[in-house]
């Protein structure tokens, strides 16, 4: 609704409900480190609940983060928190990853929110791997409306084992572009 004049109120043109799906990366400093936090944004039609279980399934996650050699539970606390445990391929000369997180998801009406942290005192090293001890990820699937779901993520990590900032850097938005690309896909021919 629109005032006009001092007592008039008249009908206001329906507002359009279109929103962009394009992909959203950018970069931004975290403060006491020389490694960068990623967020990402994008829209689509798809219920807010079949996004979250693209987004959770793992059994699809190597489909859409190529790095992901492995990815496993390792213990489930309950239903909406649990350890998991992932090994990510390094380009060469450095050794793989091993991420050892807790994994928390709260749902309400309009929102899902999963938070990844590192919790890697709960798991024994492994001597093969490079123990990536922080890490800070927060998924927020949102109903914005009727028709569109938002997806905010926002990640930063130490990537350890000597990694160069700018290398790590350089690579963290193309990189970052190219999973969720992969990761839009699967959710829109999810059913």
């Amino acid at each position: 609704m629109t005032l006009t004049g001092c007592a008039t109120l008249s009908p206001q043109a329906p507002q359009s409900t279109k929103m962009t799906t394009s992909l959203s990366v950018s970069l931004t400093p975290k403060q006491g480190s020389e490694f960068k936090r990623v967020t990402v944004k994008f829209t689509t039609k798809k219920s807010k609940e079949l996004v979250f279980r693209v987004v959770s399934d793992l059994t699809k996650t190597a489909q859409w983060i190529t790095e992901v050699s492995t990815i496993i539970p390792l213990k489930t606390y309950s239903n909406n928190h649990f350890l998991l445990r992932t090994v990510l391929d390094s380009p060469w000369p450095f050794l793989q990853r091993e991420l050892i997180t807790c994994v928390s998801t709260k749902f309400d009406p309009k929102s899902t929110i999963i938070d990844v942290v590192s919790c890697s005192q709960r798991h024994p090293l492994d001597s093969q791997y490079v123990r990536v001890s922080q890490l800070q990820s927060r998924w927020m699937i949102n109903q914005v409306n009727q028709e569109y779901v938002e997806v905010n993520y926002q990640t930063w990590l130490d990537p350890k084992g000597f990694v160069p900032a700018f290398f790590f850097n350089r690579a963290l938005e193309s990189s970052t572009t190219a999973s969720f690309k992969r990761l839009q896909q699967l959710i829109e021919n999810a059913h």
